[in-house]
């Protein structure tokens, strides 16, 4: 099993997550799943949302600072709040779309990591 499928099945099962619902999630958001690094730009609500979660399921020990720094990038107070249904759903959404496009799971990784050097290099503006 390579990294990628072995990073997801261990953030699936972290979470309680059936590899099912992950071909189900994409059986039902084809069109959002094949389209998902737009959420990446953080233009509307569920997107910020979804791009929270990614910092849960990608960093765990670092998501609470780097929602902070999600926000301050959006120049945000606060995150649009979410249920922990919404964040079940979130999560599933996001391991389905990272399972079945590896490209975006790079991508993922790398926006996260990204975010991180945000919070511990902020760059400042002239």
């Amino acid at each position: 099993m390579d990294k990628r499928l072995w990073f997801i099945n261990e953030v699936r099962k972290a979470h309680n997550i059936g590899i099912y619902r992950l071909a189900l999630c994409y059986e039902n958001n084809r069109g959002f799943i094949d389209n998902f690094k737009q959420i990446f730009e953080c233009a509307d609500g569920r997107s910020i949302t979804l791009c929270s979660v990614v910092t849960e399921l990608v960093c765990p020990e670092k998501a609470d600072s780097l929602k902070k720094q999600l926000c301050e990038n959006l120049e945000i107070k606060e995150l649009p709040p979410c249920s922990e249904e919404e964040s079940y759903n979130a999560k599933v959404m996001i391991l389905t779309a990272m399972y079945y496009d590896p490209y975006l799971f790079a991508y993922a990784l790398n926006w996260t990591y990204f975010l991180e050097c945000d919070s511990i290099h902020p760059i400042v503006n002239f």
